[in-house]
């Protein structure tokens, strides 16, 4: 074999290898932006779509347990609007400061310019009577009100109405709706409790 011919296939295989390098590199500049665009969409996503969160604590029985597994819907604040009825996660307020959880869910029982209050254990908005079917108790924390829910705000409670059952809006007051993170729509965990909210 002659020298020029050896010359040639080493020429020949090193052209190779540095178009293998090439295309490697290519290919993992590629992947690596793949994955870049796809922690960007999941951190845009958790901070303004939706997110996954877990309930911790008994405020909300009977409706939630511990450890279930919420959807959040968190495009309500930007694209739509807070209810009554809904169930919302909120920061704690900074009066409460517990530190324990630092966000709580709990359910919007009146709107800005309703008249709350508690008697006889039950709850009445606006001088009428709520229907409360997700509750399974009456108000054992006493008589509370009149109040008008100020322009801007919302009045929170837990759907535990067991003395001491929850800390809402009756002892640190009416929430910002700025402040609300967003609404929890099903219960996705575990798959035996799945369900609309």
């Amino acid at each position: 074999m002659s020298h020029s011919g050896q010359t040639t296939r080493k020429t020949a295989a090193s052209a190779d290898s540095q178009q293998t390098r090439l295309r490697n590199r290519k290919e993992l500049r590629h992947a690596a932006g793949t994955v870049l665009l796809i922690v960007l969409a999941v951190l845009v996503i958790q901070r303004w779509g939706f997110n996954i969160s877990m309930v911790r604590g008994t405020s909300m029985q009977p409706t939630l347990q511990p450890e279930q597994w919420l959807f959040v819907n968190k495009t309500v604040p930007w694209m739509g609007e807070f209810g009554q009825g809904d169930m919302v996660i909120l920061k704690e307020p900074a009066s409460v400061n517990r530190g324990e959880h630092p966000y709580l869910v709990k359910r919007i029982v009146a709107t800005a310019g309703q008249r709350v209050e508690i008697a006889d254990g039950r709850l009445y908005i606006d001088g009428k009577e709520a229907v409360e079917p997700y509750s399974d108790a009456r108000i054992e924390d006493g008589d509370f009100g009149p109040l008008v829910v100020a322009e801007g705000t919302l009045f929170v409670m837990g759907d535990n109405r067991r003395r001491e059952g929850s800390l809402d809006s009756r002892f640190f007051g009416s929430v910002p709706e700025g402040g609300l993170i967003g609404r929890a729509e099903w219960i996705v965990w575990p798959p035996s409790s799945m369900s609309g909210l």
